[in-house]
């Protein structure tokens, strides 16, 4: 009986799956480049050049800004929560993206140091009120402290993104 115990326990532990590495993906990523791809698979900055950050938490959540490279050196003054904004104002404050929600690792798999897979991205707010509680699946490739990723949905598959973990 202790044989057949010792048996099927060491069954079990071999066919168990790794985890999925969510902790591989956990701390603060900084964008170093985001580039849409042509027709012929070349590569050019996107609207110029882009900014941004990327945070996936121990705890399952995510919070993504991005911006147009130097939107923060603007000299117009923005006050929060006005409507009295005038159209230039309003175009500006256009060139930032940002949303916060949960995430999960939907696909995963691991060869020699180099992780793939895909993310999805539960929104819970969106700088879009129309992505609101949306999802987004992002297809990644983990190595070291380099993120890349590019969207699945059709409308934005033409992007790639690079991130670098931020110290």
């Amino acid at each position: 009986m202790k044989r057949v115990t010792v048996l099927l326990t060491l069954a079990l532990l071999g066919c168990s799956q790794p985890e999925a590495p969510s902790n591989n993906l956990h701390g603060l990523w900084e964008l170093v480049a985001m580039e849409v791809a042509d027709t012929l698979g070349s590569l050019a900055p996107y609207r110029g050049g882009m900014q941004g950050y990327l945070l996936y938490s121990a705890e399952g959540h995510v919070a993504l800004h991005l911006s147009d490279d130097g939107f923060q050196d603007s000299k117009e003054e923005f006050r929060n929560f006005t409507d009295t904004l005038s159209i230039d104002k309003l175009k500006y404050l256009t060139k930032s993206y940002h949303y916060v929600g949960n995430f999960s690792i939907e696909e995963w798999n691991e060869m020699d140091g180099v992780v793939k897979g895909k993310v999805q991205h539960m929104k819970l707010a969106h700088s879009n009120p129309n992505e609101w509680n949306d999802s987004s699946v992002r297809l990644f490739e983990l190595k070291g402290d380099t993120l890349r990723m590019r969207p699945e949905e059709a409308a934005n598959s033409s992007l790639r993104l690079v991130w670098y973990r931020h110290n």
